[in-house]
Order: C-alpha cells, then sequence, then structure tokens
C-alpha cells in the first residue's frame, strides 16, 4: 500500500482524489488551505470520497514532512497551469523531501491537453477525423506556428507547448497505427524540430510534470522517477480517461498559446531575451545522442508506412538567432540536413527567412496569429507540391 500525502486546494482536491487508485493507495495526510469552499470540500472528502485522514494547512508543511512517512508526495496546483511553476515542488524540495518522491500532477487536468487527447481518442472514429491526410509535431514553436485552417487538406495538430522529442514519437505512433489498420489516409508528416529540440528532454526539464501528462495519452513516460507500471498502480482508470469529458468540438479551433498579435518590445524585454536565451545554452551530449535516435526511428517509421516526413525548422526572430547558441543550433541543422540526405525526405529551415519580420512574432521566439497564417500557407504549398508528386 503506497502512503500518500496529498497537497491540493479547493476544488483541485477533489479533482486528485477522483483519480487516485484508493486500492493501491492510502491517503494518509492531505495539506491545504483556509479556502473559502474549504467546509464544503472537506464534507466531500468526508462523505463522497469517504476518506478519513489528518488533514492540516499549508503552513504546518514541514513538521508534517518531517515526522511522517510517505512514499509520495503528491501536488496539484493550479497556480502551476497559470505560470507560477514549480512553486510547491520547490517548497517540498526546500525541506528534504527527494525529487522522485515528488509527483507533481498539475497538467492532469490543463484545458490545453483536452484537445489534443481528444483528438487522438476519436481519430479514425468518427467522420471527419479518418480524413486527416497529414500531422504536425514538435514543441511550442510549430505549435504557435501551426494555423490548421491554412491548409488546403485536413490534418492535425499534434504538438504542443514543451513538448519533446520522445512525445512528438510517441504521439506520432498514434496516428500511424490507424494507417496501417487501413482507417485513415495519412500521407505527410510535418515534424518540427527547434534548434534546442537535441538537447532537450521534457522529463529532465523545469516542466517534469507536464511529462506526466501524458501518460493517458501514450500509455509510457520517459525518463521519469516513477514508471508506468508505478503510475498505473497510483492513479485509477479515471485518470486514463480524463479528458474524455471535454468537448471533441474544440479540437477543430486553432489553439494558439502565443496567440496574441505582436507587442512593442521595450528595454525590460529585450534583456529577458538575453536572460532566457543564455539560461538554455547548455549542452547535454547524452540527450542528444538518445535525441537523434529517436528522430533516426520517427523517420523510419513514417516511411514504413509510406508518410512522407518533412523536417522543418519553425520561423525564429533576429533576436533568437543572434542570441541562441550557434554551436546547438548548427547541430540541429547538420542532424537534419544528414538525415534528409540518408533518408531521402525534404528538410525546410525556416529559421532565417526573409519573408518573416518582426512584426510576425509574438515574442523572440514563437509566432503571432499573422506569422502562423504565413508560415502555415507555405507549408500548404510545399504539401501541395509535394501531393502531386506523390
Amino acid at each position: 500500500m503506497n502512503q500518500i500525502c496529498l497537497i491540493a486546494f479547493g476544488n483541485d482536491l477533489v479533482k486528485v482524489l477522483n483519480v487516485m487508485n484508493r486500492s493501491q493507495c492510502n491517503i494518509k495526510h492531505i495539506i491545504t488551505l483556509p479556502t473559502e469552499d474549504l467546509e464544503s470540500t472537506l464534507e466531500n472528502i468526508v462523505q463522497v470520497q469517504r476518506v478519513a485522514c489528518k488533514i492540516s494547512f499549508y503552513d504546518s508543511m514541514p513538521e508534517i514532512l518531517r515526522d511522517e512517512y510517505f512514499d509520495y508526495v503528491i501536488v496539484s496546483d493550479r497556480m502551476n497551469i497559470a505560470g507560477k511553476k514549480n512553486r510547491i515542488v520547490e517548497d517540498l524540495e526546500r525541506v528534504g523531501v527527494a525529487s522522485e518522491k515528488i509527483l507533481n500532477i498539475s497538467s492532469f487536468f490543463s484545458g490545453e491537453f483536452f484537445p489534443l487527447y481528444s483528438l487522438l481518442k476519436n481519430f479514425g472514429i468518427n467522420h471527419p477525423y479518418a480524413d486527416y491526410e497529414f500531422f504536425v509535431t514538435g514543441v511550442s514553436h510549430a505549435y504557435a506556428g501551426t494555423d490548421i485552417s491554412q491548409f488546403s487538406v485536413p490534418g492535425m495538430k499534434l504538438a504542443q507547448t514543451s513538448q519533446d522529442l520522445f512525445f512528438d514519437y510517441e504521439l506520432a505512433k498514434i496516428a500511424m497505427k490507424h494507417n496501417r489498420d487501413k482507417i485513415s489516409k495519412l500521407k505527410f508528416a510535418i515534424i518540427g524540430v527547434a534548434p534546442f529540440s537535441l538537447h532537450y528532454d521534457l522529463s529532465q526539464s523545469v516542466n517534469v510534470g507536464r511529462a506526466l501528462a501524458y501518460f493517458p495519452m501514450t500509455k509510457t513516460v520517459h525518463n521519469c522517477p516513477v514508471d508506468e507500471t508505478k503510475l498505473a498502480e497510483l492513479f485509477n482508470e479515471s485518470y486514463l480517461d480524463f479528458y474524455d469529458r471535454f468537448e471533441d468540438a474544440l479540437t477543430f479551433k486553432q489553439l494558439l498559446v502565443c496567440n496574441s498579435l505582436n507587442k512593442n518590445f521595450t528595454l525590460d524585454d529585450f534583456i529577458d531575451i538575453r536572460k532566457t536565451l543564455s539560461g538554455i545554452q547548455k549542452e547535454y551530449p547524452d540527450t542528444a545522442k538518445e535525441n537523434k535516435e529517436i528522430l533516426r526511428n520517427y523517420l523510419s517509421d513514417c516511411l514504413r508506412e509510406n508518410i512522407l516526413p518533412i523536417l522543418v525548422i519553425y520561423p525564429v526572430s533576429e533576436f533568437y538567432n543572434k542570441y541562441f547558441s550557434s554551436r546547438k543550433f548548427d547541430e540541429v541543422r547538420i542532424t537534419l540536413e544528414d538525415f534528409s540526405r540518408k533518408f531521402n525526405v525534404p528538410f525546410h529551415d525556416f529559421s532565417q527567412d526573409s519573408r518573416f519580420q518582426m512584426s510576425d512574432f509574438f515574442d523572440v521566439e514563437h509566432l503571432n496569429v499573422n506569422g502562423a497564417k504565413k508560415i502555415s500557407g507555405i507549408l500548404n504549398q510545399l504539401l501541395t507540391s509535394l501531393n502531386s508528386e506523390r
């Protein structure tokens, strides 16, 4: 039986209890805050959830974790989704809780993942899902830069903010399986690769909590201290099926994180740009080696399924090109050029394309709505041309 300390507030507390596998987990202690809805929340915990455990407020957390034993501390914090990342996790580590005992599941309940899961769940089952002819994977550059409405044939946007090459490939496997089962007619895969992609592992980043949100879709995790078997033990089928409650129609909307028009850059913005880019210069050779192998397998699988992969570096601003590590950027370009030759697949580098000006960007690296329409139109022309050759 896993001994669990649960840290959550308000409605998040009820949500987490709903997805815990209670036959394998003993909710030993709940740490919360005196929110307005605390009374009704506690009533739900006792009468509906039938949890009988100690309940304490957040200021008592250091003493609780010092005096009691827990196998895992499970955290759900809605403010993590609002941009104040890992504040509870940092507090836990500060009082000595080992990182492998902390499960931050805030992203389980993030609406940004719902359309992605719903799209994959229904793909190949209901019209017009079976009509998709291409899919797009990638990190936030591809997510913000892909406007599906600009393509002349139906396509799936499987890109996501902070997504790495491992989960790109895992999501693509789900889509490609429908080709293998003769359900769909996918012809192309637009594989977005960012300048930092080779040295980036979501599970080893500050966004590690987001990696857990892929488990309902991929049934796998990557380099996480808690493996697939343990996750299936800790969380019940409500966790695995949680995204089914989302409205499918929203999958057809263009959902962009960076959906604002260009803003005027200030001195503070410029300083932040340099600081942000300097913070991601570190190189991870083992990660790069693994990601090259992932990309190699990804390309091989696409071709095996008669899907033409198209390697793409999305546009980034002149400031990004100036301040991001030229060594890491060149490594990505050389790797993609090499794969393009070996696999005889197209590679297009739009990172310094003169057709894109600062007015096409929301920030230093993400296209805004206008920029997304522009690059999507270019990619649509490319697909049209390649389609005529097939």
